[in-house]
């Protein structure tokens, strides 16, 4: 005889039928999904229906077994006392259902009056003692998507049991993927994202290589600077954050080159620093210098005809005395006696053989020619700066 009615819920139903016998309603258990639950507490007994208090959730097996009490007899008889047929029938009753109890798996794997020991994959120690043998479990027996990581061992998964090309990124844990896991020249270009290497992720030789460094002047040939570059119009900058022409960056790298100012290249021509080589000493780095020309001669022409109180080389001699040895006088193309001898006396009337004073004629003697009323000419040329040939860039900083 059956000790036991199963059902599955379905989440509205709450009453279901007892299809088996039973002598006390203490004696009739149930159990949701293979929980035992409490008489009175979670559902109540009327004759042979059993009924929850809340209905069972949907597809919930629903288990309702006995498991009679055979700790004390139905009817105890005393000497002298009549014997009831009801109270032998309880007492047959008892002992019967417990016998048909015995020997049946319930949900509370009572009963089983088995004799313990082996019984091939299942060893039994008591009736409600047993263990399945290990090792024994066959993979036919177990149940589809039955076992979860609580119950695998740590570390038990080895990699000839995972089969190839399963394992894809939904199951890394994010960061977990470092350097020692990579393989050697298996990252390339194609695997970078876009505009994702910064200047901090170049070696010292790369950025020497390829990237101009902080404080570095380009000409550009547009009219607002490249990214990562500010005019050089002499804007103030921060020593560290800041807003400048509408770029916000920390610019204390920038600032520890040029200072608070940056360079105002604006219409100036660039000259190398001199850096003690001597030819334009005395400046220091990032100094301005105004304008200048070197110093240098000019030729005049002369349109127009000379008088002779203009150009004519005159000059006169007068004074010179024999006697005395006098050097007289001279001017103009001459110069004054070279020296004088004296003979002594007054020549009387006669010719003197002696040596007198000297005189010499200055050929290329210099005069002063005036201009008045001659038509010279030294004119002004030029515009209002010296310039070589020249074309108007854009002086841009690296920031």
């Amino acid at each position: 005889m059956a000790v036991e009615s199963n059902y599955t819920g379905d989440g509205n139903d709450k009453t279901f039928d007892i299809t088996f016998p039973y002598l006390e309603t203490t004696d009739v258990i149930a159990s949701l999904a293979g929980v035992t639950k409490t008489l009175d507490t979670d559902y109540t007994i009327s004759g042979s229906v059993l009924t929850f208090n809340t209905a069972p959730g949907n597809a919930v097996a629903i288990s309702i077994f006995r498991n009679t009490n055979i700790e004390t007899a139905q009817a105890i008889y005393t000497a002298g006392s009549s014997v009831k047929a009801a109270d032998l029938n309880d007492n047959q009753n008892q002992a019967l259902y417990k016998l048909e109890e015995v020997g049946t798996v319930t949900a509370n794997d009572t009963g089983l009056g088995l004799v313990s020991g082996s019984k091939g994959d299942i060893h039994v120690n008591t009736a409600t003692d047993w263990y399945i043998k290990a090792g024994v479990v066959e993979n036919s027996m177990l149940a589809n998507f039955t076992l979860n990581g609580s119950k695998l061992a740590t570390d038990c998964i080895t990699a000839d049991k995972i089969a190839n090309d399963q394992i894809d990124s939904e199951h890394y844990i994010a960061g977990s993927i470092d350097n020692e896991h990579l393989a050697n020249n298996s990252v390339s270009a194609d695997k970078i994202q876009d505009a994702s290497i910064t200047v901090s992720k170049l070696s010292s030789a790369a950025q020497a290589g390829l990237l101009n460094p902080i404080g570095t002047v380009i000409w550009f040939a547009g009219s607002s600077a490249p990214s990562g570059y500010l005019k050089c119009n002499g804007d103030t900058i921060p020593n560290g954050s800041g807003t400048v022409q509408s770029i916000t960056h920390n610019f204390s790298d920038l600032y520890n080159i040029v200072g608070a100012t940056l360079p105002d290249l604006r219409g100036e021509f660039i000259r190398g620093w001199d850096n003690s080589r001597g030819v334009d000493s005395g400046r220091n780095i990032a100094t301005t210098q105004g304008d200048d020309n070197k110093q240098h001669n000019h030729t005049t022409s002369i349109s127009g005809t000379l008088t002779s109180n203009q150009a004519s080389l005159t000059g006169s001699v007068g004074g010179v005395s024999e006697s005395y040895g006098s050097g007289g006088t001279a001017s103009g193309v001459f110069s004054g006696p070279s020296g004088s001898t004296s003979i002594g006396g007054t020549p009387s009337q006669h010719s003197d053989q002696g040596s007198g004073a000297g005189f010499s004629f200055d050929g290329g003697h210099q005069h002063t020619v005036p201009t008045s009323g001659l038509g010279v000419s030294v004119n002004n040329t030029g515009g209002s700066e010296s310039r070589p040939r020249n074309v108007a860039l854009l002086a841009c900083i690296k920031y």
